[in-house]
C-alpha cells in the first residue's frame, strides 16, 4: 500500500483542504481582541470533527488510507489556525499572566520533538481544558480584565505550539524527521484485519524508482494473526536535504 496512492483519498483530502482554507481566509484580516481571536481559533479547530467524520464514513481512521489522510487534514489545519493566531492583537507581554499560566499547565504532558499532527491537536485541546478551569478557579472569574489579561497570554502559549510545528514543516531537516515519525505513529495507530492494533515494524528501506521519486517502506507483521503488509510513503522533499 502506497500514501496517497488511493484517488478517492486524494479527492476527499484535496475537497477538505479546500475547506479550510475557505473558513481560515476571513479570519485573515486580524482581530481586535483576543476573544475574537479565540472565537475564530476554535472555529477553524472544529474542522477536524468533519473530516473526522468523512473519513469514518468513506474509509476508517484505523486502516492505513484512513490515517494518511487524516494526517494530512490535521496538517492543514494546524496551518490554518498559525493563519489566525497571526491576526491576534499585539501584546507587549505579561510576565505575571505568563507565569501563572505556566504554574496552571504544569501537568500537562509534553509532545515529542518530531509531533505528529494530532500531537499537537490534542496538545491544544489540553491547554484549552486547562484555561477553562485556570478562569473558573481564579478568585473572581468575573473580572474582565484579569480574564483579559490572561487571554493574550493563552494565545502566546499556543501560537508558539503551533508555530514551532509550522515551521519545523517548512524546514527540510526537521520536516525529514517529522516524516519519519509520522511513519512509525501510522503503524502505531493501524489496525489490523483481526481488529488488533498491533503491527510492528520488521524492516524499512529507502527505495529510489526509475523516475527517481524516493520511498521509504516499511514491512510491517501483526503481532496477533501473523498478518504482513508493506507500507510505502512518499518522500517528496528528500532532495532538500542536499540543501538544508
Amino acid at each position: 500500500m502506497r500514501a496517497g496512492a488511493n484517488p478517492d483519498v486524494r479527492r476527499m483530502v484535496e475537497r477538505e483542504k479546500e475547506n479550510i482554507q475557505r473558513i481560515t481566509e476571513p479570519f485573515r484580516k486580524g482581530f481586535k481582541t483576543s476573544r475574537e481571536c479565540i472565537g475564530a481559533l476554535l472555529a477553524v479547530l472544529s474542522l477536524r470533527q468533519r473530516y473526522f467524520a468523512l473519513v469514518g464514513e468513506h474509509f476508517s481512521v484505523f486502516d492505513f488510507d484512513g490515517i494518511t489522510a487524516m494526517d494530512q487534514l490535521d496538517e492543514a489545519v494546524l496551518l490554518g489556525a498559525q493563519e489566525v493566531l497571526k491576526g491576534r492583537p499585539e501584546y507587549a507581554g505579561d510576565e505575571e499572566a505568563e507565569k501563572e499560566l505556566a504554574e496552571a499547565f504544569a501537568n500537562i504532558p509534553p509532545i515529542p520533538q518530531h509531533p505528529v499532527g494530532y500531537m499537537v491537536l490534542f496538545q491544544v485541546r489540553r491547554i484549552f481544558e486547562g484555561f477553562d478551569v485556570f478562569i473558573q478557579e481564579g478568585d473572581s472569574p468575573e473580572d474582565e480584565k484579569r480574564v483579559e489579561r490572561h487571554e493574550h497570554a493563552f494565545l502566546k502559549r499556543v501560537a508558539l505550539l503551533v508555530d514551532a510545528f509550522a515551521t519545523a514543516r517548512k524546514t527540510p531537516i526537521t520536516r525529514h524527521f517529522g516524516d519519519m515519525a509520522r511513519e512509525y505513529s501510522v503503524v502505531s495507530r493501524l489496525h489490523c484485519r483481526c481488529g488488533q492494533p498491533k503491527y510492528e515494524v520488521k524492516m524499512q528501506s529507502l527505495i529510489t524508482e526509475k523516475s527517481g521519486e524516493h520511498l521509504d517502506r516499511l514491512d510491517v507483521k501483526c503481532g496477533a494473526c501473523g498478518d504482513t503488509q508493506a507500507l510505502e510513503f512518499p518522500l517528496p522533499f528528500f532532495n532538500d536535504l542536499s540543501i538544508a
